[in-house]
């Protein structure tokens, strides 16, 4: 979507896959930490079909991996419009925005 609201010159798009790989390995990690506690959370609730210990706990590392990878994903927003030229950063923000707001209905 940013691609079509700037144009960006070599040097943003440099510095942007940059970025862009940089993050994907760091959601990839997160997101191998969220299906691991999935995988806790089921294993809890195959043993005891109901609320345990065990499903509080694992639902905590559920939690804990959702809210990282959330996070990240914000943080990385963040160092992507620092990428860009000042001059690019407000069509950067519309285009964030609208698509939160996509997201949120």
């Amino acid at each position: 979507m940013l691609h079509r609201a700037v144009p960006l010159d070599a040097n943003e798009k440099q510095i942007l896959e940059t970025k862009e790989q940089a993050f994907a390995e760091r959601r990839q990690e997160i997101e191998k930490r969220l299906r691991a506690a999935n995988g806790q959370l089921a294993e809890a609730i195959s043993k005891n079909p109901s609320w345990s210990p065990e499903v509080e706990s694992a639902i905590r590392e559920v939690e804990k991996a959702a809210g990282d990878l959330q996070r990240a994903t914000l943080v990385h927003v963040f160092e992507m419009r620092a990428g860009l030229k000042p001059e690019h950063r407000p069509a950067y923000d519309n285009v964030l925005v609208e698509a939160l707001r996509r997201g949120s209905q």
